[in-house]
C-alpha cells in the first residue's frame, strides 16, 4: 500500500492467565494470512492473470508473498504466568519420534511482572511498565524515590490504575492532565490501607460467626453493618 510494505501487529491484553493463548495466537494469525491470501488470489482472478499449471492450484503467482503478522500478548495479572508459551505446551506428552515432526507455534508474551529487563524508548511506556511492576510487587517506596520529582501525563496514571486495579488512580487521572507521582502514590497507599481495613473487618466478623455469636451481638460489638455480616456469611458457605 502507498508503495510501502507493512507488518501487521496484533495486540492482546490479558489480566488473567489464558491457558489456550498460543492456540488463540495461531488462529488469529492464520485468519490474517488467509484474508490476505484471498485478496491476492481474488485480485489475480479478477484481473485475468495467466497462471502456470502449478500457480492455477493456489491462484497465487510464484513471486507473490504474504506480509508478516506479529501478535503480542501483554499480561498484567498479579500472579506469575503459569500457562503455555507454545502450541506444544498444550499437547499431551508423546514419544520423541512423534514430537519431532509436529509443527509448533510459539506465542509472544510480555509479562509486566517480569519486564525488568526491557527498556522502552518511549518515556511514558517505560514509566507504565516500571511503576506497574513495582506496584504489583508492593515496592511503593522504590516508586516514590525514583518518581518523586516527576510529573507524568494523566494517561500513565490511568493505565497503571487499570493494571493494579486502583480506582483511586483512575479517578485522579480524570481530574487533571498532569499527575504528580507522590500524590498518586498517596492515593494508592491510602486505597491499600482501606482495603486492608475492610479485609480485617470481614475476618473479624467471620470469626465471630464461627464462634456462634448472634447477628445482633456482632452488629453491636463489631460496629459493622448487616450487609457486611451477610458478605461474611457468604464467604463461609
Amino acid at each position: 500500500a502507498y508503495g510501502a510494505e507493512f507488518v501487521l501487529v496484533g495486540l492482546e491484553l490479558q489480566g488473567h492467565v489464558h491457558y489456550a493463548m498460543p492456540l488463540r495466537h495461531m488462529l488469529y494469525d492464520g485468519m490474517s494470512y488467509l484474508k490476505e491470501y484471498r485478496e491476492i488470489s481474488g485480485k489475480s482472478t479478477k484481473d485475468g492473470m495467466n497462471y502456470t499449471k502449478d500457480e492455477f492450484l493456489s491462484k497465487m503467482r510464484k513471486e507473490d508473498r504474504l506480509h508478516p503478522v506479529v501478535s503480542l500478548t501483554i499480561y498484567y495479572g498479579e500472579k506469575i504466568w503459569d500457562g503455555p508459551y507454545s502450541l506444544k505446551d498444550m499437547l499431551t506428552e508423546m514419544p520423541k519420534e512423534i514430537a519431532g515432526v509436529i509443527s509448533d507455534y510459539k506465542m509472544n508474551l510480555l509479562e509486566i511482572r517480569k519486564s525488568g529487563s526491557y527498556r522502552f524508548n518511549n518515556r511514558d511506556v517505560q514509566a507504565v511498565f516500571e511503576i506497574s511492576r513495582e506496584a504489583l510487587e508492593g515496592n511503593l517506596e522504590f516508586i516514590r524515590r525514583k518518581y518523586r520529582n516527576q510529573n507524568l501525563p494523566s494517561q500513565v496514571a490511568a493505565v497503571v490504575g487499570k493494571i493494579v486495579k486502583s480506582e483511586e488512580l483512575v479517578d485522579l487521572s480524570q481530574q487533571t492532565e498532569v499527575i504528580n507521582m507522590c500524590a498518586a502514590l498517596d492515593r494508592l497507599k491510602q486505597e491499600g490501607v482501606q482495603e486492608g481495613l475492610e479485609q480485617g473487618k470481614l475476618i473479624l466478623i467471620m470469626n465471630m460467626l464461627k464462634k456462634g455469636m448472634e447477628v445482633k451481638d456482632i452488629l453491636y460489638f463489631a460496629g459493622v453493618s448487616e450487609e457486611e455480616v451477610e458478605e461474611a456469611k457468604k464467604l463461609l458457605e
